[in-house]
C-alpha cells in the first residue's frame, strides 16, 4: 500500500500493485471464510479419545509390567513402553489434529 502511494495512478506499476492488491484480498477473505465456517467433528474427537485412552490403558499396563519384572525383562517393557507411548502419541497427535474440524462445503 505505501509503495502504490508514491507510484502515479497512470502508470503500469500502480494497476499491478493494485490487482496484486485485490487478488490477496480476494485469498485472504476466502481462507477466513473457510476458517469461520468450519465446525468440530465429534466423530473424529471421539475416535482420537477412545484411542487415546485405549493407548493409555495399554500403556499402563506396559508399565506396571516393566516394575513387576526384574533384569532383562524388566530392561524389555520399559523399551517396549516407551516406544508404545510414543507411537500412541504420534498417532493421536499427528493423525487427529489434521481432523479435528469439518468443512462446510457450499
Amino acid at each position: 500500500m505505501e509503495l502504490q502511494k508514491s507510484l502515479d495512478k497512470d502508470s503500469k506499476a500502480w494497476h499491478d500493485i493494485d490487482q496484486l492488491i485485490h487478488e490477496e484480498m480476494s485469498v485472504f477473505t476466502r481462507r477466513n471464510s473457510e476458517r469461520l465456517g468450519r465446525k468440530m467433528d465429534t466423530g473424529a474427537i471421539g475416535a482420537i479419545v477412545f484411542v487415546a485412552i485405549i493407548g493409555g490403558g495399554i500403556s499402563y499396563g506396559l508399565v506396571t509390567a516393566a516394575q513387576y519384572l526384574t533384569g532383562f525383562w524388566s530392561a524389555f517393557f520399559w523399551v517396549i513402553t516407551v516406544a508404545w507411548t510414543i507411537f500412541i502419541l504420534l498417532f493421536v497427535m499427528v493423525g487427529g489434529a489434521s481432523t479435528l474440524y469439518k468443512t462446510e462445503e457450499n
